[in-house]
């Protein structure tokens, strides 16, 4: 949960944008899913990029979950976090 608040806490009023997504349940492995995103927006809120400085980014992103008998097990999210700091620090100089 940190991660996503995180997120959306920095780009509040981005739009978060589906590309593909894959479900699968095989003999013994649990059932996973893959999806690859985007988000892209201003960086508007306080989050994980610190003050908000209207820089307009897109961020590309793959997400990874695995289930159990319980709901989510595990999930692994993967971001550029260089090419977002690099798109705010050529807003910000």
């Amino acid at each position: 949960d940190r991660f996503w608040l995180s997120l959306r806490a920095a780009f509040p009023y981005a739009r978060l944008e589906l590309h593909h997504q894959i479900g699968r349940d095989d003999p013994g492995l649990s059932p996973r899913a893959a999806r690859r995103w985007s988000l892209t927006g201003k960086h508007e809120g306080w989050g994980m990029f610190g003050a908000p400085t209207g820089a307009e980014v897109h961020v590309m992103g793959l997400s990874h979950a695995e289930f159990g008998p319980s709901g989510l097990r595990r999930e692994y999210v993967l971001i550029d976090e260089v090419a977002i700091w690099k798109q705010i620090l050529m807003k910000t100089g």
